[in-house]
């Protein structure tokens, strides 16, 4: 779209994003999580493990030097919160102050808390980890070129305690029943974004169901589920 002029802000910065904000008719906040918040996750036992340690290759430059920091240091993700992260949290309040059009994209592998803010937010895309062609697709999806076809494949808790309790030193737990929607009828709460959640550019609508048996009609017969048609 040649006619269409792309602000960008690729700051933290408060001050900035509402800046960029009240100058465009349409704001986008890309918000998430990276490899240190939600990376894989190590016992620290092991982290200090000297024969683990030694499977380590050498570390030169400062690149591989920080890499190297961060993999003996504290494990990513050890203190992860489900929620979105106090600067994202800050800026998305900025920018909903600033302009009346907002969408939030966010990045991240899993649920993500939203309720502090879901509300004033226009659209939401769950945008999972894109890769280096996210933001094609992303640019796609907000200008219409293909539908928003993705659904929810987990639930999206309003709280954190409307999750299983969850405890990253233990070697053994059981939760029985009581995990996914299971545990929410349990509670008597309900789910932010249920499962399977997820709006589109159209609406559907299925009426006049009809459901005939087309064979075993004998009295002894018992149907099979390909004895069933919908019409």
């Amino acid at each position: 779209m040649p006619s269409v002029e792309f602000l960008v802000s690729d700051t933290d910065s408060v001050a900035e994003a509402m800046k960029v904000a009240s100058e465009a008719d349409l704001a986008i906040c890309i918000v998430g999580y990276d490899h240190a918040d939600e990376g894989e996750y190590v016992v620290p036992a092991l982290q200090q493990d000297p024969v683990l340690c030694k499977l380590f290759p050498p570390a030169v430059t400062p690149k591989e030097l920080e890499m190297l920091a961060l993999l003996q240091g504290k494990p990513a993700g050890a203190d992860k919160s489900m929620e979105t992260a106090l600067e994202d949290e800050a800026l998305i309040t900025a920018v909903v102050g600033k302009n009346p059009r907002r969408v939030v994209s966010i990045v991240a592998a899993g649920a993500v808390i939203m309720e502090p803010w879901e509300s004033k937010i226009s659209a939401i895309l769950m945008s999972w980890y894109g890769g280096s062609e996210g933001g094609h697709s992303l640019a796609d999806i907000l200008l219409g070129n293909v539908d928003v076809s993705g659904r929810l494949p987990f639930y999206i808790p309003r709280d954190e305690a409307h999750l299983p309790f969850f405890d990253r030193e233990t070697t053994s737990i059981r939760y029985d029943r009581w995990f996914g929607q299971h545990l929410l009828d349990k509670l008597g709460v309900d789910a932010a974004f249920p499962f399977g959640s997820g709006l589109s550019y159209t609406k559907f609508a299925v009426s006049e169901i009809l459901v005939e048996s087309i064979r075993g009609e004998g009295p002894l017969s018992k149907p099979s589920l390909e004895d069933y048609i919908l019409v």
